[in-house]
């Protein structure tokens, strides 16, 4: 990596070309412990070996606190321009398609797109009723299906003991006394307990699909250690919710991201079946994970705020003070290692019978987090910045202020709430906020990125949410849980929710923390116009806002 070694910028130019004509980029390979705080162990049989063995899921439960090492390791490049943002390239599968770039190709792992038909054309025929000159007396079953269909088929139907059959022919399930018992694993190259799975893609559809009874839901994917053996390291649990949080150590946010996942007795793939308890507990995770990485890193004893877990939230607010504290002496925010925030959720799934997966989700609703690191080294000596999406609004509100000498976000919320109809009709609404406290606007943008788009906007120049209080945080997960609820009730299937937040070591109160939600159309899901940032609507703003407003009523 070729940097400076001077002292990184607090206004931190954003690029990967340096002034002699150079590509600055570096390597993440983390080493960092995460304290675990999860508050019971559901060690059960999730599966049976080839040898009819029980296989137990204990990987994911285990005690105490977590050593991690990601041996593998992230590049980090940021892009020329800024509105691009950043690159990561995970160096394992690129160290594998290095040694033979030959094997590299859109994955289908059924060939849907070259062969989508080939060797079912008596099949075919005989589904579209026409009459076969020599095989008229074959018999078919739903798996002689050719690829495209299977998958049609099972995101399409609402037919249990078809999505039943399709499980079959998606993996190998294990019944004792005819009663489903669990996922059959083998070992794979590296000796390594794996599920038996025969179709990839079809086995991810078939799972998400909400009319899968819950009995194969839970043994295919939802009970911990069904997929993986990611370790549970926290957990949010209550008469009405109960949620599990996972660390995923060797992930593709460098430095680990965290999962905050709906566990298998508290199935939801449906926004119609999420709570605002739902999401109290999925935020809990989120602001008690920061918490507690933000006070290991400022040296902060964290014994006493572990005798009772999940932390409570009058904890939370504690700890939370103390590291505003810290943070108020300049050493030490100049010397921080994690300096941001990175929430987001994306909810849906949904499968082209193309092989195409639409949403980056699994349906049972959950959400991820992670810190984002202040620097990347090469060496001791040689660092350049990484990549957060709040530092564009940064440096754009400082441009803003500097031109017109007034806060940007002043005038922001001043335009929301005396908002005007561009086309000046007076017997339409005029208002854009679909719902607002003392503390937050839920609103549609008057220029969306997304037809339907909404966002939640700090009324107080709150950046991030360790300058969040109880109250805040509270306002900040109704809103959160009112905007999902308001685009699912207008009938959003596939939405993608993000925080933009500023850095911890910035400590001027000029920046607002937003949250924006996008919600995929069925004949526009994304295009060239987008990628540009040039987004396409066929509404007024002011229009859906009402629409949104009648929704939630």
């Amino acid at each position: 990596m070729i940097c400076s070694t001077q002292k990184m910028n607090k206004k931190r130019l954003n690029t990967c070309i340096s002034p002699d004509g150079n590509f600055i980029f570096g390597l993440h390979k983390p080493v960092y412990q995460v304290t675990n705080v999860r508050l019971t162990s559901q060690v059960e049989v999730i599966g049976y070996d080839e040898k009819n063995q029980p296989v137990h899921n204990s990987h994911n439960f285990v005690e105490g606190d977590i050593a991690c090492q990601n041996t593998q390791g992230v590049y980090e490049i940021l892009n020329p321009f800024p509105i691009w943002g950043a690159t990561y390239i995970l160096k394992k599968p690129a160290d594998k398609y290095a040694e033979d770039i030959s094997t590299w190709r859109f994955n289908f792992d059924h060939d849907i797109q070259s062969h989508p038909l080939t060797g079912k054309n008596d099949l075919i025929a005989t589904l579209a009723n026409q009459s076969l000159s020599d095989t008229s007396d074959k018999t078919y079953s739903i798996s002689d299906l050719p690829q495209c269909l299977l998958v049609a088929l099972a995101q399409t139907t609402d037919c249990p003991d078809i999505l039943i059959r399709l499980a079959h022919i998606a993996c190998d399930l294990v019944y004792i006394n005819n009663s489903l018992a669990g996922i059959r694993f083998k070992k794979n190259a590296k000796g390594q307990l794996t599920p038996v799975i025969h179709n990839h893609e079809l086995f991810e559809v078939v799972v998400n699909n909400p009319f899968l009874p819950d009995k194969y839901k839970q043994t295919m994917v939802l009970i911990p250690g069904s997929q993986g053996n990611s370790p549970i390291i926290g957990e949010y649990k209550d008469s009405k919710t109960h949620i599990w949080e996972y660390l995923r150590a060797n992930s593709y946010i460098p430095w680990g991201h965290y999962a905050s996942n709906m566990a298998q007795d508290s199935i939801r793939y449906s926004v119609s079946d999420l709570s605002i308890q739902d999401i109290y507990g999925l935020r809990h995770l989120y602001y008690q994970r920061v918490m507690l990485i933000m006070a290991q890193e400022l040296d902060i004893d964290i014994k006493q705020y572990l005798n009772k877990l999940p932390i409570s939230n009058e904890l939370i607010e504690m700890l939370r003070k103390n590291i505003i504290k810290k943070l108020q002496d300049t050493e030490i925010r100049d010397n921080l290692n994690y300096t941001g925030t990175i929430w987001g959720w994306n909810y849906g799934f949904d499968y082209s019978s193309s092989g195409y997966r639409l949403n980056a989700s699994h349906q049972q609703i959950h959400q991820q987090f992670a810190l984002s690191r202040s620097r990347l080294y090469a060496d001791i000596n040689t660092a350049t910045n990484t990549y957060a999406i709040g530092d564009r609004i940064a440096e754009f509100i400082d441009e803003y202020q500097s031109k017109h000498n007034i806060l940007f976000f002043e005038a922001f919320i001043k335009a929301i709430c005396s908002n005007k109809r561009m086309d000046e009709r007076t017997d339409r609404p005029n208002s854009l906020i679909i719902h607002e406290d003392n503390n937050i606007i839920l609103y549609v943008p008057k220029a969306q990125r997304s037809q339907c788009e909404l966002q939640i906007l700090t009324k107080k120049p709150i950046g991030n949410i360790l300058e969040a209080d109880i109250s805040m945080r509270n306002s900040l997960d109704k809103g959160i849980y009112l905007a999902i609820k308001c685009l699912y009730q207008t009938g959003a299937q596939l939405i993608t929710a993000y925080e933009i937040s500023k850095r911890f070591d910035m400590p001027d109160l000029k920046q607002h923390l937003m949250y924006c939600f996008l919600p995929k159309h069925p004949q526009s899901p994304g295009a060239f116009s987008e990628a540009q940032g040039r987004w396409i609507t066929g509404h007024f703003p002011e229009d859906y806002a009402e629409i949104a407003r009648n929704a939630l009523r």
